[in-house]
């Protein structure tokens, strides 16, 4: 037998909390569960990338000294990395999206 306890009770009417407003608002732009978290880091990853491309931008080519022409370099690796950092994260959503549709657990066996 299981018993429930409700220690807390739910109010009722307008008489929420903002954090429970706010926690809400970030689920509808989210959504819920493992697709939250995609979303947040691909927004991180967009926010990273466009600032990093406002460096480049901002480099100055014709004041270049060997080490700013190594940094610059280093923007550009850098930049790489993050394209495939998120190619690499956007699969791995592309997997787990396409495995939820058809109910397959990542942990069952396949058998021929």
């Amino acid at each position: 037998m299981k018993f429930k306890l409700s220690l807390a009770k739910k109010k009722k009417g307008f008489d929420c909390s903002i954090i429970e407003g706010c926690k809400s608002i970030v689920n509808k732009l989210f959504g819920s569960g493992v697709d939250k978290y995609f979303k947040a880091v691909n927004i991180s990853i967009i926010v990273i990338f466009v600032t990093v491309l406002n460096y480049i931008y901002n480099f100055d080519i014709k004041k270049l000294k060997n080490k700013d022409k190594n940094l610059l370099y280093m923007y550009y690796g850098f930049l790489a990395c993050l394209v495939g950092f998120a190619i690499s994260i956007n699969w791995i959503y592309f997997e787990y999206s396409k495995n939820k549709k058809k109910r397959i657990s990542p942990l069952d066996v396949k058998s021929n």
